[in-house]
């Protein structure tokens, strides 16, 4: 009953997205059985049935494929030979946009001693929920007194009021924001509360409120922007995915899936992005073909999760456990199950298409892994105090955020009362 009312108070667009069955992997012919995308000039006008059409589609990309390849008199196995080609193709393009920092954060690390620069920024009245990095590597927090705060890059991270939150500032949130995020231009920041609204706001120059973005019937709980569009997501506690077109500022459709409520988002690529819940079940979002990947159940219920790249993405459970997660299989690649000595892992940030990631929990340390492949391994700690509930990451990779506090994000199931709500901002390489 509440999907169904959740439903119908949804824009024009609402369609519940169709989970994918399937036992070991999530292949690629799988996920197009949900519905193809072809091109008119492929199209045939016949009483071909679906998979007829699939089929020659297929044999006619095989086609051009083999065009493409040089002859080889000693290849047998042209089949082979198309698969090595696509695989080729696919691997120079990931060493092509890989960015490679691990080597040089341990490097910098081992220089200064086994430690970081860092420095303290603080502010907010109420503890921290949130922080992101602008391009320019200003930064932006947001915090359960509704505040939103600035602190500028150029002027030695000087702090200024973004927005001080309802009422001081009337089109500021009513209640705690527990997210934010920035765009990949620096021009526009998303944020989301416990009063059900996602706002939009200017920050490219004068800190400008833009739209409201109403539909949600419970807290959201994650923003974030659709890279190369112009389109915005969030994820809600009413078990909804919700797509935003922010130029039109206007709802474009609602996903159902998850059991329970969301509870953290990240974007994979421009079609794709991945949820978590309290159902303990990871999500694939396939945007443009409005489906669904289900992926294993898993023990604990799944805190947090960041992408790595278009294919790769890590969770944070409640039980302390980190999992690497391949797009196309339905088990996690790697694991580790005591990530942080069984701690509630609440944090987690990547640079998107590089090979480290950092997570953070309640145990006193923030930890820095190095990505590998289908696997990741634990290289650098950072010492801290109280509950890490948010950490990011800037666009160059040289600076990371993360926010210490006395509870967490979404509410007060751990508690440590000494300790106090504050940034810290940690310099991992000297460029």
């Amino acid at each position: 009953m509440r999907q169904k009312k959740i439903q119908k108070g949804a824009a024009k667009k609402t369609q519940k997205a169709k989970p994918i069955r399937d036992d070991d992997d999530i292949t690629s012919q799988s996920l197009s059985e949900q519905g193809d995308a072809y091109e008119p000039e492929d199209y045939i006008e016949t009483n071909e049935t679906n998979e007829e059409r699939r089929f020659r589609l297929a044999q006619k990309l095989i086609e051009k494929t083999k065009k493409a390849l040089n002859d080889d008199p000693y290849l047998v196995d042209q089949d082979d030979q198309a698969a090595d080609f696509f695989l080729k193709q696919s691997e120079a393009q990931k060493r092509k946009l890989k960015v490679n920092l691990i080597n040089s954060i341990k490097d910098f690390h081992s220089k200064n001693q086994g430690a970081f620069p860092e420095r303290t920024l603080k502010g907010h009245i109420k503890p921290i929920t949130a922080c992101a990095f602008s391009p320019s590597k200003d930064l932006y927090t947001a915090g359960k007194d509704g505040a939103i705060l600035k602190y500028s890059h150029q002027e030695d991270f000087k702090r200024s009021i973004f927005s001080a939150g309802y009422p001081k500032d009337p089109n500021g949130h009513k209640g705690e924001i527990l997210c934010i995020a920035i765009s990949a231009d620096g021009k526009r920041l998303l944020t989301g509360g416990a009063d059900c609204m996602v706002k939009l706001w200017d920050c490219s120059g004068t800190p400008t409120f833009l739209a409201d973005f109403q539909g949600h019937k419970a807290a959201v709980h994650m923003v974030c922007f659709r890279p190369q569009t112009t389109e915005c997501l969030s994820a809600s506690a009413d078990r909804t995915l919700k797509v935003w077109e922010y130029q039109q500022k206007g709802l474009i459709q609602t996903l159902f899936g998850h059991k329970s409520e969301m509870l953290d988002l990240s974007a994979l690529g421009q079609n794709t992005a991945v949820s978590v819940s309290y159902d303990r079940v990871p999500i694939l979002w396939h945007l443009d073909k409005e489906t669904q990947a289900q992926f294993a159940e898993q023990p604990f219920s799944l805190d947090c999760v960041v992408s790595v790249d278009q294919q790769h993405f890590i969770t944070g459970s409640e039980g302390g456990e980190l999992a690497m997660w391949l797009t196309s299989k339905k088990k996690p690649t790697c694991r580790i199950p005591h990530a942080h000595k069984g701690g509630w892992v609440s944090a987690l940030a990547s640079l998107p298409n590089s090979d480290f990631f950092v997570s953070g929990a309640n145990d006193g340390k923030v930890v820095i892994y190095r990505v590998n492949g289908d696997a990741f391994s634990r290289e650098v700690e950072i010492p801290c105090k109280g509950v890490v509930n948010y950490a990011a990451l800037s666009h160059d990779g040289t600076m990371l955020a993360f926010v210490e506090s006395c509870e967490n994000r979404l509410g007060r199931w751990t508690v440590q009362p000494k300790a106090k709500s504050q940034i810290k901002l940690i310099t991992l390489l000297d460029k």
